[in-house]
């Protein structure tokens, strides 16, 4: 919304409300979506209140901790992916400083041996 967007707002932020819910209310409040509440689309699914069993709620429950540890694992190979690539620009710049000032240490060496030539 704020990059005037707005289609593309709409599309994301019903599909937010769609997985989490309460966040139609919040939507609701916030000013930046004024101009779009007429849009917000609600899905609702309708499912048969199914007692789970001790072996599923166990499972589910397993699920949702091997869910997490996904996501933790997934975001230390980001941040380690992004520092890797932070690093190698660094290098690569520190590489690029140290050709320029080869050069200029070569430069001045020709000059100063000129001189001492010419003395």
């Amino acid at each position: 919304m704020l990059k005037g967007e707005k289609d593309i707002a709409i599309n994301f932020l019903n599909k937010a409300i769609e997985l989490e819910p309460e966040l139609l209310q919040t939507a609701n409040q916030e000013k930046v979506f004024a101009e779009i509440k007429e849009h917000i689309t609600v899905s609702v699914k309708m499912e048969n209140e199914v007692e789970e069993e001790p072996e599923e709620i166990e499972e589910n429950q397993y699920l949702l901790k091997l869910e997490d540890k996904a996501r933790e694992y997934l975001e230390s190979t980001t941040i380690l992916v992004r520092d890797m690539s932070d690093n190698t620009i660094s290098q690569k710049a520190e590489k690029a400083v140290d050709k320029i000032f080869q050069k200029k240490l070569e430069k001045e060496k020709e000059e100063n041996q000129k001189e001492l030539g010419s003395n």
